[in-house]
């Protein structure tokens, strides 16, 4: 045979006193318990959230650099084949005239440095750059003996 407990009435008001604290009690703590539980769920989920965001990011940065190395490499491409052609058409132009292929080379690297050296000129042209050269720089030599023996004071 079953038994149920259907009501429960404490004798002393003390006892029921106590025992309604402890009810309270357990009931806080339970609450504590759930609202915890509740913060750790919320936090998880912002953390997973955090962590998909940044393998996001992160699989973006990739991606962008993957795509500027591409991108450089194509240019650097380019600029290696217009080189290599305008290399060819020089070369070639000049056999006629300069039959010795060192010549007609040494020739087409002093094309490019003088380029080069037009293009700084160019830069620091348009620039407001204040330019400070030595006599060395200028390839000047001074011989201030020579000009005082020459010259009469």
């Amino acid at each position: 045979e079953a038994m149920k407990v259907t009501k429960f009435d404490c004798v002393d008001d003390e006892v029921a006193a106590t025992l309604q604290k402890i009810i309270e009690e357990t009931t806080r703590r339970i609450n504590l318990l759930e609202e915890q539980r509740s913060n750790n769920e919320v936090q998880y989920a912002k953390l997973l959230a955090d962590i998909k965001y940044e393998q996001e990011q992160t699989t973006l940065i990739n991606s962008q650099r993957g795509n500027q190395l591409i991108s450089a490499q194509r240019e650097g491409e380019a600029e290696g084949v217009q080189l290599s052609q305008e290399a060819s058409t020089f070369l070639g132009g000049l056999s006629s005239a300069l039959p010795d292929i060192n010549l007609r080379m040494r020739l087409f690297k002093l094309q490019a440095e003088l380029e080069a050296m037009e293009a700084r000129v160019n830069s620091v042209a348009k620039s407001s750059a204040t330019i400070f050269l030595s006599l060395e720089d200028l390839g000047l030599k001074l011989n201030v003996q020579d000009f005082l023996a020459h010259t009469e004071l």
